[in-house]
């Protein structure tokens, strides 16, 4: 699992005791990446963030049967996101459809 942006900062968890999607959860969190960008430096086309962020911001790290549960949960929740994103979408070509229709019906 891997993620990253123009800086790379390798993290390699110790796997008996965490897990990466875990790790890649953690690292997507809106609190992780506010803090993250609170810090960044270099000019606005290539900021990035600090190693020193990146070492020192605090992990939460529970019992591997609860990091199975949250990393659970956010694929539940995140897949019932991507789900409505479908719905919203379908629901505007529905939309768009019936206006042009109406307006082809009003127009000709």
């Amino acid at each position: 699992i891997g993620a990253g942006t123009t800086e790379l900062h390798v993290l390699r968890p110790d796997v008996a005791r965490v897990l990466p999607e875990y790790v890649l959860v953690f690292l997507r969190s809106p609190a992780f990446v506010a803090g993250g960008v609170a810090t960044m430096s270099g000019t606005a086309g290539q900021q990035r963030v600090s190693r020193d962020y990146f070492a020192q911001a605090p992990f939460p790290l529970p019992s591997l049967g609860e990091q199975r549960r949250i990393v659970a949960k956010v694929d539940e929740l995140m897949a019932l996101c991507d789900e409505l994103e479908v719905r919203q979408r379908r629901s505007a070509v529905a939309r768009k459809r019936a206006r042009d229709t109406t307006l082809h019906r009003v127009v000709c």
